[in-house]
């Protein structure tokens, strides 16, 4: 909205508008276009904390301690709720690296690639974070909070917006206009989806062939004929009464 329009609005309704840069726990609340420059602060906190210390002044262990406990923790909250640019990604990297290697421009000898220190200690590196795989990782906990808590508000409003007539767990596809932060939990959602296995129990929470249930496969089961989709929910497969599966059934099925 136009700032001007925005203020005679707000001195008509009483209320304050909200500006571009405001910011709650250092993530902005509104993203632009250049999704590198919404996330900007974390660039420049990197840059305040390292702008009091010289990697030239402190030896390899004071370095070290510097970018697992300070720089790696800085992000933190932003990367645990939106998917950063990698743009932003490889330049934070870049400042980690020249500090670890004690020199301030980009002239230098790298003994050995960043990501070889990123390993752990038993490969060899010295289990610095990948902040790429960080933010992979925390975002992959957010589809799977709302996965397991279907009645929070935060679910049934993105439920009205972005999925009404699918199960969260099997969305597929991409949707237009979607926001920055719905994109991030898709990404996670999408590196959940490969990873998943339901336990079975008693299978009535299971479906056959859309869930991923059988331990070591890593594709969708597909069905031999059309007929057999109108067996739905693993516990069709298993005989109630014995508590065992139906193995004439299987042997059909697979």
């Amino acid at each position: 909205m136009n700032p001007s329009v925005c203020n005679t609005l707000g001195n008509i309704l009483g209320v304050q508008c909200m500006k571009e840069n405001e910011k709650y726990l250092g993530s902005p609340l509104i993203i632009g276009k250049s999704k590198v420059k919404a996330f900007e602060d974390i660039q420049l906190a990197f840059e305040r904390r390292l702008g009091n210390w010289q990697g030239i002044n402190l030896h390899e262990v004071g370095r070290t301690t510097m970018v697992k406990v300070v720089l790696n923790i800085v992000p933190m909250y932003q990367i645990s709720t939106f998917k950063i640019p990698n743009t932003l990604i490889k330049k934070l990297d870049t400042l980690q690296r020249k500090f670890w290697l004690g020199y301030k421009s980009n002239r230098g000898l790298n003994l050995i690639g960043w990501h070889n220190l990123s390993i752990s200690k038993d490969l060899g590196g010295l289990e610095f974070r990948d902040l790429e795989m960080l933010n992979h990782a925390l975002l992959t906990k957010i589809p799977w909070r709302i996965f397991q808590n279907s009645d929070h508000l935060i679910t049934r409003i993105l439920k009205a917006k972005y999925f009404k007539k699918e199960e969260f767990l099997h969305i597929e596809g991409e949707i237009n206009n979607s926001s920055w932060t719905w994109k991030g939990i898709k990404l996670g959602l999408s590196i959940l989806q490969q990873h998943y296995s339901m336990e079975v129990n008693n299978g009535k929470g299971t479906k056959i062939w859309v869930d991923r249930w059988i331990i070591g496969l890593d594709i969708k089961v597909e069905p031999l004929h059309p007929s057999h989709l109108q067996y739905v929910f693993v516990s069709e497969l298993i005989l109630p009464d014995y508590n065992t599966w139906n193995m004439p059934l299987l042997n059909t099925f697979f």
